[in-house]
């Protein structure tokens, strides 16, 4: 006997409310971590001391 196919156009179903909010708070949490790790690694200015070379370019104020 032909086994049915299932419609694969449809969604699989979800038991209950639970997992939107699992999901949302893992994308959030996820979006977070990235915007400090991209601040921390790529757009944080630093202070730099500066050195003997730079002194006599260096401006007071």
């Amino acid at each position: 006997m032909p086994q049915k196919s299932r419609n694969s156009s449809q969604p699989p179903k979800r038991s209950n409310g639970s997992s939107f909010w699992k999901e949302t708070a893992q994308t959030i949490g996820l979006s977070v971590a990235l915007a400090l790790g991209f601040r921390v690694a790529v757009a944080q200015a630093y202070y730099l001391p500066p050195s003997g070379s730079m002194e006599p370019t260096l401006q007071n104020g």
